[in-house]
């Protein structure tokens, strides 16, 4: 077919006409860009979708045809879209037919072979939901690993907060440093979280759409060093360079820290006021008895021995100690913290006493009511007041120390046999004992100090 007659049947079937010598621009020719979805999906509302196998998850699905799982897996036809979109998709996949039902899982718009029925979970949908039977919908994408220009100026000590645009998928990038002068450190931090030191380079993986970046020089006025940010995830590309330069001398010395003097567990302290790596050291002598001595540097969450003498090193702004000290009632032992990095400076000392006679857990100090005792009672008899958010904890089956349910460990702890035996139930006294049987409470909602019950025992947390 010649070109005269390519053009004659172009114009026709676009109902157009032309005056003789009519300038027709090249645009007009342009091929319409195919909008197609590659191996196999089907287009629905702009999104490509593609359908699984029995007991497979939308990553798979997705992986299988070089995708990845698109959010609008969720929010058209999932758990946040409708019954209608969910048809509409199930019926361009050729899964099933008529009309869509909700039930209450995670795994969106989805088809069950057995008996031809669809199905929309009302639970938020999930990329890796599954069930043998079902054949989920899932919509996939190209993943896109480039992120839009980075244009980090050069800083002194601390650099601006560069964010992370324009990719649809986790990104892993290498942040290369090389000193220009003198031997500065240099940190990075990611997504504002906590400042960390390296040294030539650090890996950063799960870099996604909106994560940020800093970095930091701290040493001798005049030091530099440059950073460069590669993307591992797409060719290896330097996504930008940037040069720090120190502008502030460098500083060993903390602020003041006042621990007040403490029973049981301290107040959590954070060192600030410095900008250099210290090392520093915690130790504890008896003051009275033997007591033991534990610290945590994550706010209580894990405790460590302080029966020796402990080296911290690379400790940076905002490090955070917290102490506590067990046994016998009354006896005390003082701690001390000294700055190694600063001449051995005292940095504070404080003397913590013991008060619990029960059992410390969770930093609260648990006690065991009497026979139909409330807690409220229990604890008014010891000189102190229930803790009701203490109590509630033991009550949880999910809430664990070391290998034991909390309600567990305590009755171990107190010296009862744990018996083997474990009751659920609606009680207001939230974890009881009776007969050798550890009882939880189910409804924490229901608990309260002032709950007894004939026959049972409580454990209590009293402050």
């Amino acid at each position: 077919m010649n070109f005269l007659i390519r053009f004659a049947l172009i114009f026709s079937l676009a109902n157009c006409s032309l005056a003789y010598g009519q300038f027709v621009p090249f645009a007009f020719f342009k091929q319409p860009q195919n909008n197609a979805c590659q191996s196999g999906g089907v287009k629905v509302s702009d999104y490509c979708w593609y359908a699984g196998a029995s007991n497979e998850h939308c990553d798979t699905v997705c992986g299988n045809v070089g995708l990845i799982y698109d959010p609008a897996t969720r929010s058209f036809a999932g758990s946040d879209g409708t019954n209608s979109n969910c048809q509409e998709v199930l019926d361009a996949l050729g899964l099933g037919s008529g009309s869509v039902s909700t039930t209450s899982n995670n795994r969106g718009c989805q088809f069950r072979s057995s008996n031809n029925t669809r199905y929309r979970g009302t639970q938020a949908t999930t990329s890796s939901g599954r069930s043998s039977g079902y054949l989920r919908a899932c919509a996939c994408m190209v993943a896109d690993r480039t992120p839009d220009a980075i244009d980090w100026a050069n800083f002194d000590d601390n650099s601006s907060v560069q964010t992370i645009t324009g990719i649809n998928t986790s990104i892993n990038v290498r942040i290369s440093v090389v000193l220009n002068q003198g031997a500065p450190d240099v940190w990075y931090r990611k997504d504002g979280g906590s400042w960390t030191l390296f040294s030539s380079s650090v890996d950063v993986n799960n870099v996604s759409e909106g994560s940020t970046l800093e970095f930091r020089v701290i040493g001798n006025v005049g030091d530099a060093a440059t950073f460069t940010i590669t993307n591992l995830s797409d060719s290896n590309t330097v996504l930008d360079t940037v040069t720090g330069t120190v502008t502030i001398p460098a500083d060993v010395t903390p602020d003041a820290v006042n621990w007040a003097d403490f029973s049981d567990v301290s107040t959590t302290q954070t060192l600030t006021g410095f900008n250099r790596m210290l090392s520093i050291e915690l130790s504890a002598s008896a003051v009275v008895g033997n007591p033991t001595v534990s610290y945590s540097t994550n706010g209580g969450s894990s405790w460590n021995s302080l029966a020796t003498p402990v080296i911290l090193n690379s400790v940076g702004e905002g490090f955070q100690l917290r102490f506590k000290v067990e046994g016998t009632l009354s006896h005390s032992a003082t701690i001390t913290i000294k700055n190694l990095t600063d001449s051995n400076a005292i940095i504070d000392t404080t003397v913590g006493t013991v008060a619990c006679s029960g059992v410390m857990a969770n930093n609260s100090c648990y006690y065991m009511s009497n026979s139909g005792q409330s807690c409220d009672a229990k604890c008014s008899s010891l000189g102190r007041t229930c803790n009701l958010a203490g109590t509630q904890f033991t009550a949880n089956m999910n809430n664990r120390i070391g290998a034991y349910t909390a309600c567990e460990y305590v009755f171990m702890a107190l010296g009862y046999s744990r018996g083997g035996n474990q009751g659920v139930q609606q009680r207001a006294w939230a974890c009881g004992y009776a007969s050798s049987t550890a009882y939880f409470s189910f409804d924490l909602s229901v608990v309260t100090c002032a709950a007894s019950q004939a026959g049972y025992q409580r454990i209590c947390a009293c402050d």
